[in-house]
């Protein structure tokens, strides 16, 4: 069972550079992660540590129809079902050095967020 485990993840790790050699560095309806560094009226700019580690600030439009909410983890979970709780929240509400989880499409040359979830709150200094 140990020999089969280490060749999938031998297969993995050898295929894994050809799954990723065709994307752009930066993919339109994709997942991001990352901190704040600015919050604008209609847009956020979002510190990512792309592929390899390769640092990227992305500028993300924000529209009336983005979805924004912070998530915190739920005390009282009973299962892995409730285990997160979800509000929803302003543009405003968002601060610099903040985690952010954002979904994005791409409109010609712009990012538009389809959502923006606050998973971890940035330190208040």
């Amino acid at each position: 069972m140990k020999v089969r485990a280490a060749l999938v993840l031998a297969l993995v790790i050898l295929f894994m550079p050809l799954a990723t050699w065709r994307r752009s560095s930066l993919a339109a309806d994709t997942r991001h992660t990352g901190t704040v560094v600015e919050v604008g009226r209609d847009s956020l700019v979002v510190d990512e540590l792309g592929l390899a580690g390769k640092e990227q600030k992305l500028h993300i439009n924000v529209t009336s129809n983005t979805r924004l909410v912070e998530s915190q983890r739920n005390p009282n979970a009973s299962g892995a079902q409730d285990a997160f709780t979800e509000k929803a929240i302003a543009l405003s509400d968002i601060k610099k050095g903040d985690f952010v989880v954002v979904d994005i499409s791409q409109e010609g040359k712009q990012l538009m967020a389809e959502s923006v979830v606050v998973t971890l709150r940035g330190s208040k200094k």
